[in-house]
């Protein structure tokens, strides 16, 4: 049955997934809303750091790319938890599949890769699917997301068409697509499965661009960035999200990174422009930072393409938003959002705090100097004396006081590092004040960090900038990322293990296909293979390489409206080459490494040279390829910082708060144990009814969830005997047990805050405790945050298996955060604090 389809099957190296395309018997005609794939060959380079299965296919020239196509991959692992029930199962990974159900149980399907896909199997006799559901994921278990989609629980009974059957979780059918499940609910004679795959949509999108380096994770990410963007392409926009959560369309904000990557990736510059296009005059729901981003998106696109006519046209729009930035300057709008970072209000919990309201200002005054240097390129002299004027006296009155910036966090001082004012001592004392710790250096998403890494570059640490890199987005590749996620902390590698459910908080259920996150292959090829544009459309261009520590080895290219400029740099061996189209001058730092060049040769040619730090500069012409030898004096030295690395493990970092101890045995029995100075029994006389004496030197304690909403409280018992529930502070005959809780499934309620306010700073011990009392198979976070900087001061922890109840004790002599974060099961709760001397 499936030889049809397994004819035209290929293996694609790449992302170790089975994949095929064509007519088959399993094809179904218009039951598939898009053709198969078509019109190209799998003509490219391979690039095993790619997890895109079609990283070689290239459509031809003409394609319709308005009209999406479709391929199919196979599972490249089956397992299951019943496996007496299932005969066969590993032949779902092969031709001919032959799969005997002669029981209950769940088939677990690894696609091997995250991909805009939906789910079908194959029957001759399974018949009405009654007996069986179907679920979607991009994690390894199925996927549950917010209200708002029509099917937030990705597990539905399939459609069946003859003998195939599909999972339809709504109108476009895709969904994000990693894991497939077949659940199997009751038996009553055996049946058959005879194929199982996913139909993946993509929009014709070739690869025009490239990255690689001798360290394979920068080289990964690049890849991974720019997969998970062309996931995302639509038939006429770009995505912001792959799974169904209710918000699948372009926001301005996100499409900033995404279509930055898109230019360096994929060149679609009609494309690009058709998206600013759409989301020009988007109000983005009241999220003022947005429009500052559609200016620096226009900016871009202006910068790659050279494309006059476009940027003209929109000089009266970008004159309008930057208005209104101005007018909003200073004085503390209403945001809406910023950022998830705790630092800059949580998402939508605190989006106007001081440090986004600063961060803010930054982009403003970024935005004019941008918009202002470009004006006076295209000979808009006047509005370069406006702008520049306006973001020139903003600046004139920050520096009415010499320290104006140490009121800054990282992100606002990120963002006025970007607007390229900060002298070199100002750049030098921010770096020292907020860029140099690894616990810090990375927002909660890759979104905002695209801007810190930016930041850094600015301020020549770039391999402070790769270090953060290899964290974050890093550290999404060691969990078993095959696209970049919504959000993401470094702290998560302490708990999680590849493809588990990730937590999720403050942006709702997270996902795991965000194109927002991409930004940073821009800034790869801009600044690690230092391709970057310094006039329109490449009509000049710098190419000046870094070459991280522990590397030796960069290369890249970009196409470019006057055609591809490749860069290559090999500081070990001394051999370099750069490919210029023609009408393109290039400025190229060649790297030393370290070296003592004797001798450098162009084409053959010597040429004289001058050393400018650690490279040595030329100019060069277009329409050709320049090959760069640098014969050095110490031919078998070591390339400088060759054995050195800008990694630090989340295991490694240092914290300000201690972790005493978790302790799963006390159980309700707190009384002798904590709580000598205090305590605070949440909901312990009924659904809001607390109980609490707070230590002398506690102010206050807090409870906040997103907006002006509190977490969900609520009491379990109210008089029982179970050890498990909190003794009565009286006396400990009686005992109740009340909880906090999120608010699943509404969307942006998977977290809440609890908030300690001392009246002075001393060291203390605070323990909390959880119990899963209803057997909720709860798994949940908790993030300990400075109340005051917002920065963690304890690792994150996961709390799961608490149905007998858990305490974690921490010390820590400063006024305190406690986020609780929901992860998988019932919602996440916290039963009570106690405070006790820390000794």
């Amino acid at each position: 049955m499936m030889a049809a389809l397994q004819a035209v099957l290929i293996i694609c190296l790449c992302a170790c997934s089975h994949i095929s395309y064509g007519s088959d018997e399993f094809r179904f005609g218009s039951l598939e809303p898009y053709p198969d794939l078509t019109d190209g060959t799998f003509s490219g380079p391979a690039v095993s750091e790619s997890p895109d299965p079609l990283v070689r296919y290239r459509w031809n020239s003409g394609v319709n790319e308005t009209l999406l196509q479709v391929y199919y991959l196979t599972p490249v692992s089956v397992t299951t938890d019943q496996p007496a029930s299932f005969s066969g199962l590993q032949t779902l990974t092969m031709p001919n599949a032959n799969v005997t159900v002669s029981g209950t149980g769940t088939i677990v399907l690894d696609f091997g890769v995250e991909s805009a896909a939906w789910l079908e199997i194959f029957s001759n006799d399974l018949g009405p699917p009654t007996s069986i559901t179907l679920s979607i994921s991009e994690y390894n278990q199925p996927e549950i997301v917010n209200s708002g989609p029509a099917n937030p629980v990705k597990t539905l009974t399939p459609i069946q068409y003859g003998n195939m059957y599909r999972l339809e979780l709504n109108s476009e059918l895709y969904e994000g697509v990693r894991f497939g499940f077949i659940h199997v609910n009751s038996f009553e004679q055996p049946w058959h499965i005879m194929g199982a795959r996913v139909v993946c949509q993509i929009k014709p999108t070739n690869y025009t661009g490239s990255f690689s380096s001798d360290d394979e994770t920068l080289t990964r990410i690049w890849w991974t960035a720019a997969y998970t963007v062309k996931l995302n392409l639509m038939s006429t926009y770009f995505g912001s999200i792959l799974i169904d959560r209710g918000d699948r369309f372009s926001w301005t904000g996100d499409a900033h990174t995404s279509q930055a990557c898109a230019l360096v990736a994929f060149s679609n510059y009609d494309f690009i422009k058709e998206n600013l296009d759409r989301t020009a005059n988007d109000d983005n729901g009241g999220i003022q930072s947005y429009a500052i981003y559609w200016i620096f998106s226009l900016l871009d696109y202006y910068r790659y393409t050279g494309d006059n006519a476009t940027l003209t046209g929109y000089i009266p729009l970008c004159q309008t938003k930057l208005d209104t930035g101005l007018k909003l300057y200073g004085t503390n709008p209403s945001l809406e959002f910023f950022g998830d970072d705790e630092r800059i209000g949580t998402c939508f919990e605190d989006p106007s705090c001081p440090e986004s309201e600063r961060a803010y200002d930054m982009l403003v005054i970024r935005a004019c100097f941008e918009f202002a240097n470009v004006m006076r390129t295209i000979g808009r002299t006047d509005l370069y004396d406006q702008y520049n004027g306006a973001a020139s006296s903003l600046v004139a009155k920050l520096r009415a006081d010499p320290l104006w910036y140490e009121a800054f966090g990282m992100h606002a001082m990120a963002d006025a590092v970007n607007a390229g004012f900060p002298t070199p001592a100002e750049q030098a004392a921010m770096f020292a004040a907020q860029f140099n710790s690894s616990l810090e250096i990375t927002s909660f998403s890759p979104f905002n960090t695209y801007f810190i890494i930016r930041a850094l570059a600015r301020m020549q640490q770039l391999d402070t900038a790769i270090g953060a890199i290899k964290q974050l987005w890093g550290g999404m590749l060691r969990l078993g990322a095959t696209t970049f996620w919504e959000v993401f902390s470094p702290q998560w590698e302490l708990f999680m293990q590849p493809n588990e459910p990730v937590p999720n908080g403050q942006t709702g259920y997270t996902s795991l296909c965000h194109p927002w996150a991409a930004g940073v292959a821009m800034w790869l090829t801009e600044n690690v293979v230092g391709i970057r544009p310094t006039s329109a459309g490449f009509r000049r261009v710098d190419i000046v390489p870094h070459i991280p520590k522990g590397s030796t080895r960069v290369a890249g290219s970009v196409s470019t409206p006057l055609g591809v400029v490749e860069a290559a740099f090999n500081v070990a061996t001394g051999q370099h080459s750069v490919a210029l189209p023609t009408g393109c001058v290039a400025r190229v730092g060649v790297p030393l490494g370290g070296a003592k060049p004797a001798v450098i040769q162009i084409n053959g040619v010597k040429r004289s040279f001058s050393i400018d730090g650690e490279r040595v500069f030329f100019d060069l012409s277009g329409g050709a390829r320049h090959e760069i030898v640098v014969l050095r004096d110490d031919p078998d030295s070591t390339p400088a910082d060759a054995d050195q690395q800008v990694f630090v493990s989340p295991a490694n970092y240092s914290y300000a708060a201690t972790f005493v101890k978790e302790d799963n045995t006390t159980q309700g029995n707190w009384r002798g144990t904590y709580g000598a100075l205090g305590y605070y029994l949440f909901s312990y006389k009924g659904a809001g009814v607390d109980v609490y004496q707070f230590p002398s030197f506690v102010q206050g304690i807090s409870l906040q969830q997103s907006g002006a909403g509190t977490p969900q409280p609520g009491q379990w018992a109210a008089a029982t005997t179970d050890t498990r529930a909190p003794e009565n502070p009286s006396t400990s005959t009686s005992r109740a047990v009340g909880y906090l809780a999120t608010q699943n499934p509404s969307a942006c309620q998977q977290t809440y805050r609890v908030d300690i306010t001392l009246t002075t700073p001393r060291w203390y011990q605070v323990a909390l405790y959880f119990v899963d009392w209803d057997l909720q198979d709860r798994s949940q976070v908790l993030e300990v945050f400075d109340l005051g900087t917002k920065n963690i001061i304890a690792p994150f922890r996961e709390i799961a298996d608490f149905s007998g109840g858990r305490y974690l004790v921490y010390a820590y002599n400063a006024s305190a955060r406690f986020r609780v974060a929901f992860r998988r099961g019932g919602d996440a709760v916290v039963s009570a604090l106690f405070f006790d001397e820390y000794m």
